[in-house]
């Protein structure tokens, strides 16, 4: 699973505009289309396709079709993303991501009646002053090599307070975007324990603070989220070396570890060997 925009930073085909813990605004060209990619995008998105299609999915049905000069609202959570090549090969977009404050000290400065939307996601169709907005960000990025912080949010602001006027749905989206919705602790849990998440992701795409979801935690599996979360990545490990091919590396993919020593270091705790002892031993190969 992709983590975005953590992810794209270093990408080759990434322009980065501005980057800090609060802020990511960076610009992306393909010239290979990218199907169906799991994605968790770990800050809330605005995304401006500029050339081809984006198709985004949830993991709940719901999808949005995004068509050049169309801009999408993405909650931060767990997506599918598809991006389609233009007919001439190409595929480009631009992208903001914003962590919960930055979105709230935004959305305090507009005029917003609460409605009640449960949408994840939201598209609307581009204006001239979008163009305008791109064109003045990537000015300012020529002429001074640094986007200062307070004048790009000065134009975010600015960007959703046109929008509000000229797309009246959009305030339906924004009253609730800033708003965190609760999922079933129990079915996301065991739907996602193998994802490479901590447990502050945990918290936050269930709807919780990481308090919060410590204890309900406790309460509905009678351990600790670390505790638990190993237990049942060992025992998905174990059945994978036992029924498949993949190799260590792979495996511990598989079972949310990115670096394959922690999940040797893992399931030597847990069970006494090592992975590769049991390889040795002609389970797997």
């Amino acid at each position: 699973m992709v983590n975005i925009p953590n992810r794209l930073l270093t990408a080759d085909f990434v322009r980065i505009f501005y980057h800090d813990a609060s802020l990511t605004m960076l610009e992306k060209s393909l010239r290979q289309a990218v199907d169906e990619r799991p994605s968790y995008v770990t800050k809330h998105a605005v995304s401006i396709v500029l050339k081809g299609r984006q198709r985004i999915s949830t993991t709940d049905g719901q999808s949005i079709q995004v068509a050049a000069g169309q801009l999408a609202f993405v909650r931060q959570g767990l997506y599918t993303v598809t991006d389609l090549l233009a007919e001439d090969g190409e595929y480009t977009s631009f992208h903001f991501f914003m962590d919960d404050r930055l979105l709230e000290d935004i959305l305090s400065t507009l005029t917003i009646r609460e409605q009640n939307s449960g949408q994840a996601l939201f598209a609307v169709d581009g204006t001239d002053y979008i163009f305008t907005f791109l064109d003045t960000i990537r000015q300012i990025k020529q002429q001074l090599n640094v986007l200062p912080f307070a004048v790009v949010k000065a134009k975010i602001i600015e960007l959703f307070g046109v929008l509000l006027t000229t797309h009246s749905p959009f305030a339906s989206f924004l009253s609730q975007w800033r708003k965190t919705t609760r999922k079933s602790l129990v079915n996301f849990m065991n739907d996602h324990y193998d994802k490479a998440f901590s447990i502050e992701d945990y918290a936050s795409l269930t709807g919780r603070s990481v308090a919060t979801f410590r204890r309900e935690f406790k309460l509905k599996f009678e351990m600790s989220p670390k505790q638990w979360i190993i237990q049942k990545r060992m025992e998905k490990a174990k059945q994978l070396l036992t029924t498949s091919t993949l190799n260590v590396q792979a495996i511990a993919m598989e079972v949310g570890y990115e670096n394959a020593s922690y999940f040797i270091q893992a399931y030597k705790k847990q069970f006494g060997e090592t992975p590769s002892v049991r390889s040795r031993r002609g389970i797997v190969f």
